[in-house]
């Protein structure tokens, strides 16, 4: 009867799936940027995060364990002028006081070709939540640090930001570009 029991033991623990896990990776944030652009009044412009921080889970052999969490602090959000930087606090943009964080959370993360994936997910700003999807190139992964680029564009009136004073987008674009570069170390 011990023998059994045993075996039955062992049968059960053999029929438990083993979570797949993906290798989590360790930021240079010195050495990354996220970047925002679009036009104003006809006018390219460049801002950058200043603040921001991932979380980033990644195996080529294990993408439905592989995940990318990133938090932005919209108050870090820094184009070098004054104007259009006391703009992007203000309540009808990203209302930093109201809403002092803004969240992606990927939901799938599939290879394309090459070195190149694409991932989906969820972008919270201003608190409302949309579906975004891009792809995104990676360096060789045996070699460190690695380096992972995306260029994708988002649009503003999707999260209500500049509805009320810009809706028809007369003096800043809808469309705003995001650029992403970030450098990061695997961990043991």
């Amino acid at each position: 009867m011990t023998r059994f029991i045993k075996l039955m033991t062992l049968v059960g623990l053999l029929s438990v799936p083993i979570a797949a896990h993906a290798r989590p990776y360790r930021v240079d944030y010195a050495q990354s940027h996220v970047r925002v652009s679009g036009e104003h009044a006809g006018n390219p412009f460049i801002a950058a995060f200043e603040r921001w921080e991932a979380e980033i889970d990644f195996d080529p052999e294990q993408l439905a364990a592989s995940k990318i969490t990133a938090r932005f602090y919209p108050e870090a959000l820094k184009s070098g002028n004054k104007m259009y930087d006391g703009t992007l606090v203000a309540a009808d943009w990203f209302n930093v006081k109201a809403f002092p964080e803004a969240l992606f959370e990927s939901t799938e993360i599939t290879y394309k070709e090459g070195y190149r994936y694409h991932v989906v997910g969820a972008l919270t700003l201003r608190d409302i939540t949309q579906q975004i999807s891009f792809d995104f190139m990676l360096s060789d992964l045996a070699r460190t640090p690695v380096e992972g680029t995306a260029a994708f564009d988002i649009q503003r009136l999707d999260f209500d930001i500049g509805k009320a004073s810009d809706p028809e987008a007369e003096w800043v674009s809808k469309a705003m570009a995001i650029d992403l570069k970030i450098i990061a170390t695997p961990q043991e």
